[in-house]
């Protein structure tokens, strides 16, 4: 193209810019919690592959590259461990992982919630900690089924039997509460 300003012409370049969306860094653990003397476990990646995988201070993972976690190695507590890809476009996501030497599974909701309410996570007593949450019947909506936080929003109106679910070396402990859930 040309354009003139006060007499003088100039012709320009055409310029293409690609805007790219950010790489997906989804990754999942099967559980919130594992026991120290449990098998090793490693995510699953559902977003782009290849990145790496970094915690707060004290986790050990077998690999950075595939996000085993060590578990004997690992000092009991609960970590944050973030996945971070090495595309075009780096992202990360994070989420919770507690290690724990003996499961306990027992929790608590203050409800009943209603829908518009802020989404509700679960309390825990000294020494206790997410597994696999479920819910009978359908209707209740996890935010994440591995902290039980609710999704009130789209969650149905009704009272629901939650359990935490905890897996340990082969044998499963768990510990079940109602919630209620009432309109708007």
């Amino acid at each position: 193209y040309v354009t003139t300003v006060n007499g003088c012409s100039n012709s320009g370049e055409n310029v293409v810019v690609t805007i790219k969306a950010l790489d997906d860094a989804t990754f999942a653990y099967s559980s919130g919690s594992y026991c120290k003397s449990g098998a090793n476990p490693t995510p699953v990646i559902t977003g782009l592959s290849g990145g790496v995988f970094s915690s707060t201070a004290g986790l050990v993972f077998v690999s950075t590259a595939t996000g085993k976690i060590n578990l004997s190695s690992t000092p009991v507590g609960t970590y944050t461990i973030t996945y971070t890809t090495n595309g075009n476009c780096p992202n990360s996501s994070s989420l919770p992982i507690t290690i724990i030497s003996v499961p306990d599974p027992t929790f608590s909701y203050t409800g009943p919630y209603c829908t518009s309410a802020s989404n509700p996570s679960p309390a825990f007593p000294s020494g206790a900690s997410a597994g696999i949450f479920t819910s009978t019947p359908a209707g209740l909506v996890f935010v994440s089924s591995l902290t039980g936080v609710i999704d009130l929003a789209t969650s149905s109106v009704g009272t629901y039997t939650v359990t935490n679910s905890i897996t340990c070396s082969g044998a499963t402990t768990q510990s079940t509460t109602v919630v209620s859930i009432i309109g708007t």
